[in-house]
């Protein structure tokens, strides 16, 4: 139960993001397209903006899945940075 806390604050960090930015879209989109278009449209520039997000989150719950109460004290900049570095050292720059 303890994970479970431990992964819920970077799991609703990139659900709430995601969800504002797809509502909003889908409103902002003209009214003249069908409403699947818009769905889609709404759902993909959601999709494209926070997957980023998504993927930090990932790699936190990773961590604390992995090391358990030594994940303590990580957060999203921590994990922001593994990736970083991560995917500099896998494409070399």
């Amino acid at each position: 139960m303890s994970k479970l806390l431990l992964v819920y604050p970077p799991l609703a960090a990139g659900i709430g993001p995601y969800m504002a930015l797809e509502l909003t879209s889908y409103d902002l989109l003209p009214q003249e397209l069908p409403s699947f278009a818009r769905g889609f449209a709404a759902a993909f520039i959601a999709t494209v903006t926070c997957y980023p997000l998504d993927t930090i989150r990932r790699h936190i719950q990773l961590q604390v899945g992995g090391q358990g109460a030594g994940a303590r004290g990580r957060g999203q900049c921590t994990a922001s940075r593994a990736v970083h570095s991560l995917h500099a050292t896998e494409t070399g720059s």
